[in-house]
């Protein structure tokens, strides 16, 4: 599955590139005490940190799992509130 390891490597690195321009961004930023740029500059830093997390558990890690686990999509799904039962016994 060598083409997706590429195409999220390729993800990886967009993220990357994003990332970076938005610390030397927000360094421009800082040097100049600019506090609207600041914060322009911060609020784009967590667009671009979202964006990069969102990209990683709906894309890179499924694709991560599946390499390690090829059964992963015969498996049942855990169903809503399955995890209450194990609270309940924990809590007697």
């Amino acid at each position: 599955s060598e083409h997706l390891r590429t195409g999220y490597e390729k993800e990886l690195n967009d993220h990357w590139n994003k990332l970076e321009q938005a610390h030397l961004g927000l360094g421009e930023a800082l040097k100049a005490e600019d506090d609207e740029q600041i914060n322009l500059q911060v609020t784009e830093a967590g667009k671009v940190i979202d964006a990069m997390v969102k990209g990683a558990f709906k894309t890179i890690k499924p694709q991560l799992v599946e390499k390690k686990r090829p059964d992963a999509k015969s498996k049942p799904q855990a169903k809503k509130g399955a995890g209450s039962k194990a609270v309940q016994k924990k809590a007697k």
